[in-house]
């Protein structure tokens, strides 16, 4: 059987691909690349993500860290590559 492979598209500019990055601080959103990811967290995805998290936590009643609701600067936007990590 053939396995079936995701394609996956980036929430900012909207190019397809297989090796989308995952935002690191709430894992719900995608990117093609460095560019896209701060030209989004620039344009509002700092509150999405903060909203994501707020959402994942109260799921998982585990909380958040107050390190965690901190503001990140454009340095310190992080991700993570696709299902890998």
């Amino acid at each position: 059987a053939q396995e079936e492979i995701e394609t996956q598209w980036c929430d900012f500019c909207g190019v397809e691909g297989e090796a989308m990055m995952h935002c690191s601080r709430c894992l719900s959103v995608m990117y093609c690349g460095k560019q896209c990811q701060v030209s989004a967290w620039k344009q509002g995805h700092k509150q999405q993500c903060e909203h994501f998290i707020s959402l994942d936590s109260s799921e998982n009643a585990s909380g958040l860290s107050e390190s965690s609701s901190e503001d990140l600067g454009e340095d310190e936007i992080g991700w993570r590559v696709g299902s890998g990590r």
